[in-house]
């Protein structure tokens, strides 16, 4: 008589990432970001992956702005997902757009690789990358560090559009993750160059 493996009538359950939560506060303003990558608990094959951000600059109204995006996703393989969804800005109205998706997580080592295209009249090229390094120190505590970066550039010749590169260091405690930030932004063809410095605080929220 066989025996029926308990795991082959009921499948583990979906192991989903925490929503991450993120302020910067700085010497030219207030960044937040939000990040909600998801599987579909009924069918895991499937997932959501959100990224939002508001930016508010403390003496320069004018400059504040946000941007959201939300995709569907498609694992083919253990790590690696197609995806589809929109993108949307306070510059740019709302414009479809097409990835890839690649994530490879381990206790304390986590890295994001996302290229995708706009479907627009421009019709941008944009590279996404995100790695965070985060050991143990203690059984509460932890060296906490992140890489941020984006890319974008026209389909059609190529020429930059924007791009940015972030950096944070500091203590990570149970949940929670604060530090020293810096945000390394350029913008346009001559990609002219605006940076700022300060503290972030981010939470794991499950």
């Amino acid at each position: 008589m066989d025996v029926v493996n308990a795991q082959d009538i009921h499948p583990p359950p979906v192991q989903n990432p925490p929503v991450i939560v993120e302020g910067m506060f700085s010497d030219k303003g207030l960044l937040f970001q939000a990040v909600v990558q998801k599987k579909f608990v009924s069918a895991p094959k499937f997932g959501f992956l959100a990224v939002s951000e508001a930016i508010g600059q403390w003496d320069d109204k004018e400059q504040d702005g946000y941007q959201a995006q939300g995709n569907i996703t498609y694992e083919l393989t253990k790590g690696f997902s197609l995806m589809g969804g929109f993108h949307m800005s306070s510059e740019i109205s709302i414009r479809p757009a097409l990835g890839a998706l690649y994530v490879y997580s381990k206790e304390d080592f986590f890295i994001m690789l996302n290229p995708r295209y706009y479907i627009d009249d421009i019709g941008n090229i944009e590279g996404f990358m995100m790695g965070e390094y985060k050991p143990k120190i203690s059984d509460k505590w932890r060296f906490y560090s992140r890489v941020q970066g984006v890319y974008c550039f026209t389909a059609d010749g190529g020429a930059h559009n924007i791009s940015y590169a972030r950096a944070r260091v500091g203590l990570g405690y149970k949940e929670f993750a604060f530090g020293v930030a810096g945000n390394f932004e350029f913008y346009g063809p001559k990609k002219i160059n605006e940076n700022s410095f300060g503290v972030f605080i981010n939470v794991a929220l499950f």
